[in-house]
């Protein structure tokens, strides 16, 4: 083949991708934190009697397990191994190549943050129903609804992290499918280099 072995400033190049892709990562979890905290005590200022039953908490609430996901998320490998071919093996990548598995990845990662939106929206949508429709109930009947409207509270955001990627898991299938055309030529290309490699 008459590849040229991938150099050092290509390899520099590729170990700054990663550490940026984990960074951003973990940046925009620490970011979902920051905001869910300060919303959270924003809201117990303003009502702080009414914390345990304020349906306006759960968007809160929602920033925060969403901050903690994306930051535990092993962004810079993941990254490493699904965008880019590993550098260690020397695989080798033209710039256009390159860019292509960015954009696949910048495509992906944007459709994470909003599908993580949309699951949080409809979560409190659900539950500030159920929680409306408890206070309707007469006498004892409305303080049952509401407790039955906590505990349902408390459950969706138990599941909240697994159900995320549960449910958006058909979705990054489709995503992958529909770049499946354009990534092939690129995990050829850096399996034939890796086999050149391991027979010289």
């Amino acid at each position: 083949m008459n590849e040229e072995p991938p150099d050092s400033t290509m390899q520099d190049n590729c170990k700054s991708l990663e550490i940026l892709s984990g960074t951003a990562e973990k940046g925009l979890g620490a970011l979902h934190i920051v905001a869910g905290i300060s919303l959270s005590i924003a809201q117990l200022m303003i009502r702080p009697w009414h914390w345990f039953v304020d349906f306006g908490l759960i968007m809160p609430y929602s920033l925060v397990i969403l901050g903690i996901v994306c930051f535990i998320l092993p962004g810079r490998e993941w990254f490493k191994e699904t965008l880019l071919p590993r550098v260690e093996e020397g695989f080798l990548l033209t710039p256009s190549d390159r860019e292509r598995y960015m954009s696949f990845g910048r495509t992906l990662n944007l459709t994470i943050i909003c599908f993580g939106w949309a699951w949080a929206i409809l979560c409190q949508a659900g539950w500030t129903s159920l929680f409306y429709l408890a206070m309707t109930f007469p006498g004892p009947f409305n303080i049952i609804g509401k407790v039955i409207a906590e505990l349902t509270f408390l459950g969706i955001f138990a599941v909240y992290p697994g159900g995320l990627f549960l449910a958006f898991s058909p979705l990054e299938n489709t995503l992958i499918e529909h770049h499946f055309d354009d990534i092939r030529p690129i995990h050829e290309k850096a399996n034939a280099i890796a086999m050149e490699n391991m027979r010289s």
